[in-house]
């Protein structure tokens, strides 16, 4: 199974920005019935979008909402993060 973490970001950041945005992923074999905790690390740099009018990356101040899945439809764990 691959686990997905996916971003969607709440603040007005004045450049246009996908609903969800997937940020990590790592596949994990898992038998019938097991489970494991696993990481997936999210750096403040995968947090950046390419503002076109500046010319630069924006790291935007604000929250954001982390979600974690088996894909964007299939979302098991949530939580909200401030910058």
């Amino acid at each position: 199974m691959k686990w997905r973490k996916y971003m969607c970001e709440f603040p007005e950041t004045g450049g246009i920005v996908p609903i969800k945005e997937l940020k990590g992923f790592r596949r994990v074999p898992l038998e019938p019935g097991e489970s494991r905790a696993i990481d997936i690390e999210l750096d403040k740099e995968q947090l950046r979008y390419w503002d076109t009018t500046k010319g630069q990356f924006i790291l935007p101040a604000g929250t954001f909402d982390v979600m974690v899945g088996a894909s964007s439809k299939d979302i098991r764990l949530q939580t909200i993060i401030k910058l």
